[in-house]
């Protein structure tokens, strides 16, 4: 039987079927068994005998050997060519760095930094974003800076123009007294010469603030200890009938502006010790008030407003008796009664 191409069958039509189109190469046998030829000279692959495997066909004698020799007629276009060894042609000169630095070797050396003048381009756009957003500030303003420039600086970095703009923040629970807004405007003027920035020259004034009130109560609680330690000391000199006396004579020497001036009292009033105690709180200083107050009032200055008026009261009621009953007078020695408040309530005597 004679070897049938089942690859290179004619195709037969149907009846009453389209017609298949024409094929554009039909092949014909030649001596060589193996080898096909088609009509246009195309050179077929051998085909063994019983294989039914479809060889590549073309009508290109050079593509069909591509082809065939596993090759991809795309990749052929490139194989010679590494990929990405392409370049595109330079739109800036090669010296470009030193254009733009001119004879700033510094500038240079910073622009060497950068493979393109693309790149230099981004991160000058990227620097200037964030500055704008205030990412990033100016640690210090620039050398030689103009005015604009300055005030462009202070802008960034939240310093006023002058050093009263930076104004005195509210702090709860404190009163800013003139002596601390003078101080604080002090302050504020070095802060300003130095740049401090707003918001931290505001949370330094509210520290000083905050210690104020520290050493307010500070001050008060040592005013409430040195106040019970002196009425400790007094009573325990004095007696406890002879305490409050003695206190109310001290008070009244002080107020006294015979005794003392107004601005020395005033001055005194306020003044401290090295320790921060007041000078009224020390036993000493209420000591010298009441010696004071005896060798001016006599045992009279110790006599209250309520003890005098009793004293008064019996002084009064004696002498009725020896006016009414005289006898009564002389049995119950009331005259020496009598002698004994006159000289109290005269000045007569001294404290013991």
């Amino acid at each position: 039987m004679p070897d049938v191409d089942l690859l290179e069958a004619p195709v037969v039509a149907k009846p009453d079927a389209t017609p298949a189109p024409t094929p554009t190469a039909q092949p014909t046998p030649t001596a060589d068994k193996g080898t096909q030829v088609a009509a246009t000279g195309a050179v077929l692959s051998p085909v063994a005998k019983g294989d039914v495997t479809k060889a590549p066909v073309t009508s290109d004698p050079a593509k069909g050997k591509a082809e065939t020799d596993g090759g991809d007629a795309d990749d052929l276009d490139f194989e010679d060519e590494a990929e990405g060894d392409a370049k595109p042609q330079a739109s800036w000169p090669e010296d470009w760095r030193e254009k733009l630095a001119g004879t700033d070797d510094k500038w240079l050396k910073e622009l060497k930094r950068f493979t393109s003048p693309e790149t230099f381009a981004k991160s000058q756009r990227s620097l200037r974003q964030k500055l704008s957003s205030g990412e990033y500030k100016r640690a210090a303003m620039p050398e030689n800076a103009t005015e604009d420039e300055k005030a462009e600086w202070r802008k960034e970095n939240q310093i006023p123009d002058k050093p009263e703009d930076y104004g005195i923040p509210e702090v709860k629970g404190h009163e800013w007294s003139d002596v601390d807004k003078t101080i604080a405007q002090d302050f504020l003027a070095d802060l300003h010469a130095a740049g401090t920035p707003k918001p931290i020259a505001d949370q330094a004034l509210k520290w000083y603030a905050k210690f104020q009130q520290r050493q307010i109560e500070g001050r008060s609680e040592l005013d409430r200890q040195n106040v019970a330690a002196r009425e400790d000391a007094l009573r325990a000199e004095w007696g406890p009938g002879d305490y409050r006396p003695h206190v109310t004579l001290a008070r009244e020497m002080f107020q006294d502006e015979n005794f003392m001036p107004a601005g020395l009292r005033e001055a005194l009033a306020d003044a401290r010790t090295s320790q921060g105690a007041r000078l009224i709180h020390n036993p000493d200083f209420v000591r010298f008030l009441a010696q004071q107050g005896l060798e001016r009032r006599g045992t009279a200055g110790l006599i209250s407003g309520e003890q005098g008026a009793r004293m008064t009261g019996r002084a009064d009621e004696i002498r009725r008796i020896m006016r009414e009953d005289y006898d009564r007078y002389v049995r119950e020695d009331l005259g020496a009664e009598l002698i004994q408040i006159t000289e109290k309530t005269s000045g007569g005597g001294r404290s013991r």
